[in-house]
């Protein structure tokens, strides 16, 4: 049986100690540098990167909920007396707005069951994404029904 002495121990004992301390320097500094990488990202700086792709985005959502034909036809005065025109043929500029704000609803819906079907995620979030996702857009789905519903 060998026998260790106390030089040995010694010896192994500030390896030991000297992997350990190491190890907790490498995990700060990758922590540290994480956390002021993380900082310098904002959402300025996002935004600014994105400017073209957001502009692209509102301009489709606006002209898509009938920004144009709701400023041409809602100033009439007969239909400018009105919330939503009970007429298909006319779209006041509420009406613009109520249409934006239910494909907003239904887009980010959309985005909800696009990451809840998404691998590599945990099955609670997914779940999690997959239930608000399905109720924005039968939300949205719904009160556009409801809108239509009001025209005809």
């Amino acid at each position: 049986m060998q026998t260790v002495g106390v030089g040995e121990r010694l010896r192994m004992g500030l390896k030991k100690k000297t992997s350990e301390l190491a190890h907790r320097v490498e995990n700060h500094s990758v922590v540290s540098n994480t956390l002021r990488s993380f900082s310098r990202t904002s959402i300025l700086d996002t935004l600014r990167d994105r400017v073209l792709e957001i502009v692209y985005l509102i301009a489709i959502l606006l002209f898509s909920s009938g920004l144009i034909n709701g400023m041409i036809e809602g100033s009439s005065p007969y239909a400018s007396n009105f919330l939503i025109y009970p007429q298909s043929g006319i779209q006041t500029l509420p009406e613009t707005f109520i249409y934006l704000f239910t494909m907003l609803i239904g887009s980010v819906g959309m985005y909800l069951l696009y990451l809840g079907g998404r691998q590599g995620l945990r099955r609670r979030i997914a779940n999690f994404y997959l239930i608000f996702g399905f109720s924005a857009v039968i939300i949205a789905l719904s009160f556009a029904l409801f809108v239509f519903d009001l025209k005809m």
